[in-house]
């Protein structure tokens, strides 16, 4: 019945339906007679200026930080953004009521404790924000609609691929002062006001801001080969949660694990020291890395429409050309160079052993030396250590002598010597080197003459360390606060 209605009203609304007709009104018109209006009566002629098309390099930069800033206004006035970072900042506040605590002595909320235990804990909030809007900036223009109305401009890949990575950095930078603003908001809390600005901004921005940039690098790069954001971000979480347990399965070198690094120490009286040159040089090679990684996401955007898989591979080798693959191959190159140098200074010319093998070492020697460990030895009675620092070079060298003193009711024939390597060893009494261990730097020396109980002997030594290099720390001297103990000199049995 209502299909005939309907079918009924359809027809009589495409007999009488005209273009020309006017809209249908209960108020009756003075002047019935049908009016025309004039739409040609007042064109005035315009002389339009002529525009000037610049697909300069330096126009093609300004328009990449132009929609970079777009793009970072739709971040920070996303919901989820605001949301995570609140979170995020309460939990740096919370978590900074439990830092700097030494056996339950409670000290001051130092610059760098503030960023080296609630600020480090904000890493979390800084990678899931980083892989998520990566995803939703590169596929925003599917997401809207406007995909398609993006895809015929005539700006280039390199120019929107620019723009998100942009707003993902400039996004980062906000989340680091976060840090920054929270730390100094707690140190206002507990009565500290030595804030130390410059400590904070080189930390955040000069020592920080890498690392999560070439996160960032990877982010851009999978949410590329991906249709759904979501997915993207998914995969992007299992790999960075997946890197953290390589070293259980023997992958233990930084090398191998994506934007791992040595890490550096930071005090107040040593500053950043040595360590930073080669937190750096990682940064380096795993930021050449992550460039490879982005010109491989240039060459996978997607573009258009039908971007299949096997349309993707087509493209690619289209897109293949000098501007894109010198700046490709000098990044892999020099990825490869520094790799291959920090593997060589590692494994071949300082030989590095992962846990498992450094377990059967100290396995074997257990087994090796278990069985003397009830053999009566003589005890240090007097030491006198002479120690020359060499601050700017790292050196130290050690010239010390103890006095051994047989303090048991029984001779003592034989002396089990655990020394560093490096360390030069003699006695003020004859004496015969039975045993020289290289691998676990153990000597064990026969006296030619016993020494009797209450009986004493000197023992010399020189020790030096090994050359520092920018791969090798071979010394606890530090330029400003060196800390030894006596760990480094020979130790009796």
């Amino acid at each position: 019945i209502w299909l005939g209605v309907s079918m009924l009203l359809l027809g009589l609304m495409y007999r009488y339906f005209s273009f020309t007709q006017t809209a249908f009104s209960f108020k009756k018109s003075k002047n019935s007679d049908r009016l025309t209006k004039n739409n040609f009566g007042g064109i005035t002629k315009l002389n339009l200026p002529k525009v000037g098309f610049d697909f300069s390099l330096k126009q093609n930069l300004k328009t990449a930080w132009s929609l970079s800033h777009i793009d970072f206004k739709f971040i920070v006035k996303n919901w989820v953004f605001v949301s995570i970072v609140l979170v995020g900042m309460l939990f740096i506040l919370i978590t900074a009521l439990t830092a700097g605590a030494i056996f339950g002595t409670e000290t001051y909320p130092v610059t760098w404790q503030m960023l080296e235990i609630p600020g480090g804990a904000f890493g979390l909030f800084i990678n899931v924000l980083t892989f998520l809007f990566s995803g939703i900036l590169i596929h925003r223009g599917a997401t809207t609609r406007m995909n398609h109305l993006i895809d015929v401009t005539p700006t280039p890949n390199w120019v929107l691929l620019a723009s998100k990575f942009l707003a993902i950095v400039k996004m980062q930078i906000v989340l680091l002062a976060a840090i920054m603003v929270s730390g100094i908001l707690f140190q206002i809390y507990k009565g500290y006001f030595n804030f130390e600005i410059g400590h904070y901004l080189f930390e955040l921005y000069a020592v920080k801001l890498i690392h999560y940039a070439i996160w960032a690098l990877l982010a851009i790069f999978i949410q590329t080969l991906f249709k759904n954001y979501l997915l993207g971000f998914f995969v992007l979480l299992l790999l960075s949660i997946g890197l953290s347990f390589l070293p259980s399965l023997g992958v233990e070198q930084d090398i191998f694990i994506y934007n791992n690094d040595p890490g550096y120490d930071y005090s107040d009286m040593n500053g950043y020291g040595h360590g930073l040159k080669y937190y750096y040089l990682y940064k380096i090679y795993w930021l050449a890395f992550g460039i490879v990684l982005y010109g491989l996401s240039l060459l996978f955007w997607s573009r258009g429409v039908g971007q299949s898989a096997k349309n993707r591979i087509a493209i690619l080798k289209e897109r293949t050309n000098k501007e894109i693959v010198f700046p490709l191959v000098f990044s892999l190159l020099t990825f490869l160079g520094i790799g291959s140098t920090i593997y060589y200074q590692d494994n071949i010319v300082n030989e590095s052993k992962n846990g498992n093998e450094q377990e059967k070492i100290m396995v074997n020697w257990e087994k090796k030396y278990k069985k003397y460990e009830n053999k009566t030895q003589p005890r240090i009675t007097d030491i006198k250590i002479d120690m020359e620092l060499y601050p700017e070079e790292r050196n130290f060298v050690a010239n010390g002598k103890y006095i051994l003193k047989n303090k048991s009711n029984q001779a003592i024939d034989t002396l089990f010597i655990d020394y560093a390597e490096g360390t030069k060893i003699s006695f003020n009494t004859k004496n015969k080197l039975v045993s020289k261990d290289t691998v676990y730097n153990i000597n064990i020396y026969r006296l030619e003459k016993s020494l009797q109980p209450g009986d004493s002997i000197q023992m010399s030594f020189v020790l030096k360390n090994k050359p520092n290099s920018l791969f090798e720390n071979n010394s606890p001297v530090l330029y400003n606060g060196t800390f030894i103990n006596n760990s480094i000199f020979p130790s009796i049995g």
